[in-house]
């Protein structure tokens, strides 16, 4: 049967009384979820592996495309290592893997992620320092260590910036300043904010007894702990609004009453207090390390939800797929997210690491896409605060062909990065609320959707299409949306019974 096609674009505000109400019953789903991998510079571990330029560009473009393929929306990329950074640095040396290249790494990195829709946090490992023998090998500005020796302090072997040291989050403030004003990264995550393994032994008495305090001593060490994120928390906050200040934690906050030994815990035993962080303004958002399983990973993950307002993004275990780091089965590591996903005051998932995802032999890769990631989603809610110009898209067209609409249009006129996202209703105006009427999230200025066929032949569809800001995470609306309505033509015979009657 030959069809009649109308396209329509009209505003869908009109439309909100002819069409029928949206029911209560129908659960809503959060379009927006963190889908997050750490992405390791320090060893080579994840990239890069290679030494030339040319490699290390086509190494990081076959990874970032595996891991888009595979759901993943934001790489937590690490920008600094032990003392030495990925980039062309005022403040610290380069990494010698890139030290001397004709590009600059994390601008290069940046732009990709951008170019495949996904956001990018530059992730800073804070305290511990290189040791001796890697800083001999490090060239152009002098390390941390060398030339602040006095402010660090020796623990087990290994050097560490002093967290009751002021110099302290007075430096690392001064990387994330110098990180947010060059690159174009949504955000800044802090990685081993912490006093580091077996603290009883960390050699810190003297500056205790120095400050003259009426806390305890473990009050004090989380104190300290505190005003270094305070610090890198107000200069991004001068620096650029939009820019998220996250911190990687480890897997538990606390023992937790009723539920087995969880092992050693953020605020008991290495004085890291997120619940403070969040109390002083910050920290915009927090993805734990928690790498077990077993009975005490569903209570983790709640205590980390009740205890917070601000989002939790849940770090799990792909590492642990590796037959050295307990050969865990993939399905494992896919059930918790599939956990995760479950419990709607969650924002996502971060897997540790990359190359546990890209790689076939542990068993993710294509498995996280299939059977957690198929829903489309925005990488993270806006930022209330943000001061941004909207990026609206413009000149929407449409054709049809069978059962099915090609949609383009006009994207916005900048380099800002950017999604689009299409929502679809059968039924009424599109949900842009919520991710029930989210049928696609792209980074092309087209689309090719399937028109639903209702009992009496006719389809009919109303659109809503936005550009998303992937720095902002501000939805702009082409103006007034778009229906699309196709009904059945009458037969021939139909057509000549009609002339003749008139």
């Amino acid at each position: 049967m030959r069809r009649h096609i109308l396209l329509i674009l009209l505003s869908l505000i009109a439309l909100q009384g002819a069409l029928a109400e949206e029911p209560d019953t129908l659960a809503h789903r959060s379009k927006y979820e963190m889908r997050a991998v750490w992405l390791s510079t320090i060893w080579g571990l994840d990239w890069p592996r290679s030494s030339s330029e040319a490699a290390q560009k086509r190494e990081l473009d076959e990874q970032l495309d595996l891991l888009r393929a595979n759901g993943i929306n934001t790489i937590f990329l690490q920008v600094r290592g032990r003392g030495d950074v990925i980039y062309p640095s005022a403040i610290e040396p380069m990494h010698p893997r890139f030290y001397g290249k004709r590009y600059d790494p994390l601008a290069y990195a940046v732009e990709a992620c951008h170019k495949r829709g996904m956001t990018v946090h530059a992730w800073i490992t804070t305290l511990p320092l290189e040791d001796r023998s890697y800083r001999r090998r490090l060239r152009g500005v002098t390390p941390f260590y060398d030339k602040y020796k006095g402010h660090t302090k020796r623990h087990r072997g290994k050097d560490f910036m002093d967290p009751a040291d002021s110099l302290t989050g007075i430096h690392l403030a001064s990387l994330a300043r110098e990180i947010a004003e060059k690159y174009p990264v949504e955000g800044i995550q802090l990685d081993y904010i912490r006093y580091p393994d077996f603290p009883a032994r960390f050699p810190d008495d003297r500056d205790y007894r120095n400050a003259h305090t009426l806390l305890p001593k473990a009050e004090w060490r989380r104190s300290n702990i505190t005003a270094i994120v305070r610090r890198i928390h107000e200069t991004l906050t001068e620096t650029d609004s939009t820019v998220l200040l996250s911190a990687a934690t480890i897997g538990a906050y606390d023992q937790i009453s009723g539920t087995p030994h969880i092992g050693w815990t953020a605020r008991g035993d290495v004085y890291q207090d997120p619940v403070a962080w969040e109390r002083a303004g910050a920290i915009d958002f927090i993805a734990t390390m928690t790498y077990n399983r077993g009975a005490t990973f569903g209570p983790i993950v709640r205590d980390w939800r009740d205890k917070l307002s601000i989002p939790v993004v849940i770090g799990l275990g792909a590492f642990r797929t590796l037959r050295e780091e307990g050969g865990w089965p993939a399905q494992q590591v896919i059930d918790q997210v599939a956990e995760v996903q479950s419990d709607s005051l969650l924002t996502g998932v971060a897997l540790f690491r990359a190359r546990q995802i890209t790689e076939r032999s542990h068993g993710l890769r294509d498995q996280l896409a299939a059977q957690c990631f198929h829903q489309p989603v925005l990488p993270h809610a806006p930022i209330v605060s943000a001061d941004s110009t909207l990026l609206y898209p413009r000149d929407l067209t449409m054709t049809t062909e069978g059962d099915s609409a090609k949609l383009t249009w006009c994207g916005a006129s900048t380099d800002r990065p950017c999604l689009y996202a299409i929502y679809l209703s059968t039924d009424s105006i599109p949900d842009t609320t919520t991710g029930r009427d989210l049928i696609a999230v792209t980074t092309e200025q087209s689309a090719t959707i399937r028109l639903t066929e209702s009992k009496d032949g006719e389809r009919f569809v109303t659109l809503e299409i936005s550009c998303y800001d992937l720095h902002t995470g501000l939805e702009a609306f082409i103006p007034g949306g778009a229906a699309i309505y196709q009904r059945p033509e009458p037969e021939e015979e139909e057509k000549k019974n009609a002339d003749t009657s008139d």
